[in-house]
């Protein structure tokens, strides 16, 4: 745990740092955090994660394997229309 560099709408707020590998993340804690991790103040603000050069589809992907879920493929609902046309009636006819 760490405290935030920019908190949200407290003075103060902490986040998880979690590493893996070369690259550093932060998450919101959760209330078993506070009680299992140790507190280690102020976050070191010289350290950056690596340059990464990877298309969105190709991480997309790799996410995917990795935590071993698909995307549901999206399948629209084309039972009724959402727009529908105007009914005009013949100059003299009632609309009721």
């Amino acid at each position: 745990l760490h405290f935030s560099k920019n908190p949200r709408f407290s003075q103060q707020q902490s986040d998880v740092l979690i590493s893996i590998g070369d690259y550093y993340f932060h998450m919101p804690p959760t209330k078993e955090d506070f009680e299992h991790l140790p507190h280690l103040g102020t976050l070191n603000q010289s350290y950056r994660n690596p340059k990464a050069h990877m298309s969105l589809t190709k991480a997309k992907h790799l996410l995917q394997e990795y935590v071993g879920m698909k995307e549901k493929p999206l399948v629209p609902n084309r039972q009724q229309p959402s727009y529908h046309k105007p009914v005009f009636k013949k100059l003299g006819e009632s609309y009721f």
